[in-house]
């Protein structure tokens, strides 16, 4: 991250390693230096599973699956029926907060599963599989993850952000499928 520090997603938490000369000779690991719900209890990956996540603009956004969370709503579409208790979303993080709020989450509606985040023209932009299995391209808009594409249903990048390519304003990949996108 830009603070110096390497920050891992473990489960449902995030863990920090100061390699520096803070750190002290060897570094210093530090275990759950955020947690998200589930902690302490023998099902924490039924509850928040932490997928990907990306330091941008001072804060680190970070990619989960948080079922459980919400009381269960039923949404409606024009083309299915999903309970927001299933919602994909992202949480900003500031490093400084040493407590999971809800007030910096956003769920990213008719998502139900997150495959990898990335910045995209200086913003946070991630790729998800909509409840109708297609890939969808989103990016921030400044109140939510809007969907800039809609794409075959394994089109998603293969390897996560490991196969994607950034060229001035263009997103290069290898999706699932081979195909190169």
């Amino acid at each position: 991250s830009d603070n110096g520090f390497l920050y891992v997603l473990n489960g449902n938490e995030v863990d920090k390693f100061d390699g520096g000369i803070g750190g002290g000779a060897s570094g210093t690991f530090t275990q759950g230096i955020l947690s998200f719900l589930g902690t302490g209890t023998a099902q924490v990956s039924l509850l928040t599973t932490l997928i990907d996540a990306i330091d941008l603009r001072g804060r680190m956004w970070i990619g989960l699956h948080p079922i459980g969370m919400f009381p269960p709503e039923t949404y409606q579409t024009e083309t299915y029926t999903y309970n927001r208790d299933y919602a994909v979303g992202v949480y900003v993080w500031d490093r400084q907060t040493t407590v999971a709020s809800m007030q910096d989450y956003v769920s990213i509606y008719g998502a139900k599963e997150m495959k990898c985040m990335f910045a995209l023209q200086g913003l946070p932009a991630c790729f998800t599989k909509s409840f109708d299995d297609y890939t969808e391209l989103r990016a921030w808009d400044g109140s939510k993850f809007a969907v800039l594409t809609t794409l075959g249903k394994t089109a998603f990048p293969a390897f996560g952000k490991h196969s994607m390519e950034m060229m001035g304003d263009l997103v290069y990949w290898i999706g699932y499928d081979g195909i190169i996108y």
